[in-house]
């Protein structure tokens, strides 16, 4: 039933195919160009979606307003600016050129037509024929807007708004990377009707979304939501892949990406076959500075063909599995900070060699200076005792003479007498 099924889908299909081959007319809304020649490969870029008008940095603060136009006037009562005739407004690094404009002052809003034309910092260009801009140029709303983004790529859509918060949203909006030539159509698309970029949960959901093939649908999802780009990492579910293999027949693998933390994940994919039942898989990843550790495997309940045989007759056991590890390391640093410490080390070695070398001489200096004190102190004893001795001799040698003195005067003075 499921054979019959896909063979009607595959006739339906290529019957579309090639009537739309034999059309080969340009449908609505799109951006062509003279040109033979097209870039058939082409990436798909999600974040080009939320690149429309793209947000205005909160430490630019509130920039001004300027107008520039061939006539412009000015509706005292009202407010109400008017301007004619290659009309330039510029705000920041953002400019809008048009043919008409007015501003009315009180409500803050902007309403330009004809030619308008947006021109982007990062070089995406906006093309209608009117947009109403409000509250600082911060809100926006476009009709049948055109828009070349800076990588080539194009959106069209029937409406776009900015609101305040940075949410955007897009009404029948198409997508494409292709370049596009006249009378052709893009080798691939993408069609929605509702794209919808919420700001403060970082998510970008699509409504009735088509992809296309030469403008022919080949794939349709009621509802897909992914992250912003500007989320780097985020749990949830990756594409779910299905296939065929001798072994397990028919299979569908879902796969769910668990962020673990900013260096670390797991990958969670297990197999739902037709011949093998459930195939449990797995992968573990692990991020260091100088390296990364990864592991992956499977494991399996065989209960098919081996069923009521020995397994140890055909070396396959009923209950296996496998594991494969992969790991590298980046040893140039280590070795270099080892040898580093080891130039550390024998710096420190020579100088501990030095100290030690310095105490030795100083032990044998305190030893000399301890030696030349000791005979210093034996000669001082010396010098005492030959000073005491003196002081005895001297001292008799004084009493001597002053007798010697008394008795030479009282002799003379016998004399005298």
């Amino acid at each position: 039933m499921l054979a019959r099924v896909f063979w009607v889908v595959c006739c339906v299909i290529c019957l579309n195919i090639s009537n739309a081959l034999a059309a080969n007319e340009p449908y609505a809304g799109a951006i062509v160009r003279k040109d033979n020649s097209f870039t058939p490969n082409a990436d798909f870029s999600p974040n080009n979606l939320t690149d429309i008008m793209p947000n205005v940095d909160k430490n630019e603060g509130e920039q001004e307003i300027y107008f520039s136009a061939d006539e412009m006037e000015t509706e005292e009562n009202n407010n109400i600016i008017i301007a004619k005739g290659n009309v330039v407004v510029t705000r920041g690094k953002m400019e809008l050129t048009s043919d008409r404009l007015w501003y009315d002052q009180k409500k803050d809003i902007l309403v330009s037509e004809g030619n308008v034309v947006v021109k982007e910092e990062d070089g995406s260009v906006l093309y209608t024929d009117k947009i109403t801009l409000s509250q600082k140029m911060k809100r926006a709303e476009v009709d049948k807007v055109k828009v070349i983004m800076k990588d080539e790529s194009r959106i069209w859509a029937d409406r776009f708004v900015k609101k305040v918060s940075n949410n955007k949203q897009l009404r029948k909006a198409s997508y494409t990377a292709c370049d596009m030539c006249e009378g052709k159509s893009p080798l691939w698309q993408i069609d929605a009707r509702k794209i919808t970029h919420d700001a403060k949960g970082q998510n970008i959901n699509y409504n009735d979304a088509v992809v296309r093939v030469k403008n022919i649908p080949v794939f349709y999802l009621p509802f897909l939501s992914h992250p912003a780009p500007e989320v780097k990492r985020r749990s949830g579910l990756l594409m779910t892949s299905m296939g065929s293999s001798s072994y397990l027949g028919q299979y569908l693998r879902p796969t769910y990406f668990w962020d673990v933390s900013d260096h670390t994940d797991v990958i969670l994919s297990p197999y739902f076959t037709t011949d093998k039942g459930v195939v449990l898989g797995g992968q573990y990843r692990q991020y260091f500075y100088n390296g990364h550790i990864s592991a992956e495997g499977t494991y399996l309940e065989d209960d098919g063909e081996y069923k009521d045989k020995k397994y140890s007759k055909f070396n396959r056991p009923s209950k296996r599995g496998n594991l494969f590890l992969d790991a590298r390391y980046e040893l140039n640093d280590l070795n270099e900070k080892l040898i580093e410490q080891a130039k550390h080390m024998d710096d420190l070695v020579q100088e501990v060699t030095k100290l030690a070398t310095i105490l030795q001489e100083t032990q044998k200096t305190r030893e000399e200076h301890g030696k030349k004190i000791d005979s210093l102190e034996v000669q001082v004893t010396q010098l005492n005792a030959t000073m005491n001795t003196l002081k005895w001799v001297i001292t008799l040698s004084v009493a001597l003479f002053g007798g010697v003195i008394v008795f030479l005067i009282t002799n003379l003075i016998q004399l005298i007498h």
